[in-house]
């Protein structure tokens, strides 16, 4: 997958209001690309990982988060950055329950598709309700819809990036007040 071209045919077909955003789970910092925003190195202070996908959807950023950057608890239990027994989880639905394995992941990389020069493991698309509809309905078939499931707006990203190596080529549309996500988890 080429992701110039992907990005080059969702703006032509879908007009996203903002950038398609391309996730790395990377397993060694020297992996990390060299313009990439390291927010306890370059912000001074830590972010949640909501906020690096902001960053890169809305500003163009390649941001990744490390356990020394991530700022949200649910979040940083569920991507392995940090030990579930030292922090305190929070309870019902926000409850983290599919997590990744601790330290397997050192760094998360949040990208604009149409600056990425590596192949995402996790591809997510902003639409309205409208443009949402219409990729579910350009899914290949046979599509299992059991794959289609809302999650809780606190713990989307995480439960998305740990279903990556859980349940690969996983569709999950998150409904918003008018505006949602379709994040297309590869490989």
């Amino acid at each position: 997958m080429d992701p110039k071209e992907v990005n080059e045919k969702l703006v032509y077909y879908f007009r996203p209001l903002t950038f398609p955003v391309a996730v790395k789970l990377l397993t060694a910092a020297d992996e990390l690309p060299e313009k990439a925003k390291v927010p306890s190195r370059d912000f001074g202070h830590k972010i949640m990982t909501c906020q690096a996908m902001a960053m890169a959807r809305r500003h163009g950023s390649s941001v990744a988060v490390g356990p020394e950057d991530v700022k949200c608890a649910p979040s940083a239990i569920g991507l392995g950055l940090v030990d579930p027994d030292t922090l305190e989880q929070p309870e019902g639905p926000e409850a983290v329950s599919k997590t990744l394995e601790l330290g397997k992941y050192s760094y998360f990389l949040y990208s604009p598709l149409h600056s990425t020069r590596f192949e995402p493991d996790v591809l997510v698309v902003y639409g309205n309700s409208g443009q949402i509809m219409r990729m579910v309905q350009a899914l290949p078939f046979p599509v299992n819809l059991s794959k289609l499931s809302p999650q809780p707006w606190r713990t989307v990203w995480t439960s998305l990036i740990s279903k990556k190596t859980l349940r690969p080529m996983s569709f999950c549309p998150v409904a918003g007040i008018g505006y949602s996500a379709l994040p297309r988890i590869l490989k």
